[in-house]
């Protein structure tokens, strides 16, 4: 079966390493994946780390593409890129990562599996991402809620630090 380019967002983010070089080849290895066209880069964010405030803080940044990938293809594409960056699973909860990606929405779809959530399952609890997003997307409109991404941001509970660090980054 042939999909369509469906349009998708991602968030990145790192908090141990070179975390801006990080979220740069990152970007650059999306741009050689065949099935997949980075459209647009957030800004640059550095973020307070979320669940545990001992780690430290975050780069984070939203992606969006054009994919021809299936999500759970994309989502293994992701965690692929994840382990060549040095990412390894690790049992500690919130652990500090050199690189963390996640599929925050893809296109109108809708998952609700037990390896692969979307919308993200904390997509609208997180201002480190609504930021990022809000400002690739404003006006977006979340699947299943029927919110934009602004109304979202305006709504969201979460009131940890997130300061613009660099808007021309990549």
């Amino acid at each position: 079966m042939r999909i369509e380019q469906v349009t998708a967002y991602i968030s990145a983010g790192s908090n141990k390493g070179d975390r801006e070089r990080i979220l740069s080849s990152a970007v650059k290895n999306l741009m050689m994946i065949d099935e997949v066209e980075v459209i647009e880069v957030s800004s640059l964010y550095e973020t307070e780390p979320w669940g545990r405030k001992d780690r430290p803080y975050f780069l984070n940044c939203v992606i969006e593409i054009r994919t021809k990938l299936e999500p759970v293809n994309l989502f293994d594409t992701l965690r692929k890129m994840e382990y060549e960056f040095g990412r390894r699973l690790n049992t500690e909860k919130w652990s500090a990562r050199e690189l963390d990606l996640d599929i925050l929405i893809y296109g109108e779809t809708i998952i609700d599996s037990p390896d692969l959530i979307i919308p993200h399952k904390h997509l609208v609890e997180r201002r480190f991402v609504l930021v990022p997003l809000v400002e690739l997307g404003p006006d977006l409109v979340l699947s299943g809620d029927g919110i934009t991404v602004t109304q979202a941001l305006h709504a969201c509970p979460d009131n940890g630090s997130v300061r613009l660090f660099q808007a021309d980054w990549l």
